[in-house]
């Protein structure tokens, strides 16, 4: 079997980068860029890597390794407000409160530093009656909020939206598939304001200080068919949104 390298010989380059640094890119004039915000679930099953309690491993967390702080230094010197935007904001635990003040109390006694350590922490601050009627993990929405800050996911996402539409030709299109409702606001407030509509409810900007500089393709969001989730069940939330350059 080939390599997109082999297959299409001049026409493919890897780039090993953060696509939130993608405004460092000297590449420019591009028919069309496609955003893809899904975790690689070969990243996130191994271990070592520290994205799960199902197995006990060093509290990571990191993307990519080679930069910024793993979760359990990350969880030993952020600022409360920094851990409430994690674990409210994007993790959405309705008990944030407990659960970021267990994590401020168990600082300096190593219960931060590994995953299973840090599940049985936040476990325990969710009350019993709520640990024992969830379908998902106790500590589900914890872990996927920490991962979230610890790697800058959203503000990656609203960096790089503006750098790769500057990047389009005229009649480019911009596409974003999104795969949480955290990743998909930033792509239609993005994509709403460069087609000169209002973001949200509350923007109540004059249409005549709006500027429009792209048609939406999408009027909303295209999402996977039955046969599609039944023959790949992790694309159940994806949600693709698209927009085309004037």
């Amino acid at each position: 079997m080939g390599t997109l390298a082999t297959d299409f010989p001049g026409r493919f380059t890897l780039l090993d980068r953060d696509f939130g640094r993608l405004d460092s890119l000297p590449d420019s004039g591009f028919h069309g860029i496609l955003f893809d915000f899904g975790l690689s679930s070969f990243q996130l099953d191994a271990s070592e890597r520290g994205f799960s309690f199902r197995t006990d491993a060093p509290a990571d967390m990191r993307m990519d390794p080679r930069v910024g702080v793993p979760a359990a230094l990350w969880l030993e010197t952020a600022t409360e407000d920094m851990l409430v935007r994690a674990i409210r904001d994007y993790g959405e635990e309705a008990h944030w409160r407990r659960v970021v003040r267990s994590l401020l109390g168990a600082r300096g006694t190593g219960a931060l530093s590994r995953t299973g350590s840090l599940a049985e922490l936040i476990c325990a601050a969710i009350p019993a009656r709520d640990r024992h009627s969830s379908r998902i993990h106790p500590a589900t929405r914890s872990f996927q909020g920490i991962r979230i800050a610890v790697n800058d996911e959203i503000g990656a996402i609203e960096r790089a939206l503006p750098s790769a539409f500057e990047k389009l030709l005229p009649a480019g299109v911009l596409c974003a598939i999104s795969f949480h409702s955290l990743e998909d606001r930033p792509v239609k407030q993005f994509f709403r304001r460069m087609c000169g509509q209002p973001e949200n409810a509350d923007d109540s900007t004059p249409n005549d200080l709006r500027t429009k500089r792209a048609e939406a393709l999408t009027r909303r969001p295209v999402v996977p068919s039955d046969a599609e989730v039944e023959a790949n069940p992790r694309s159940r939330s994806a949600k693709l949104r698209s927009i085309r350059k004037l």
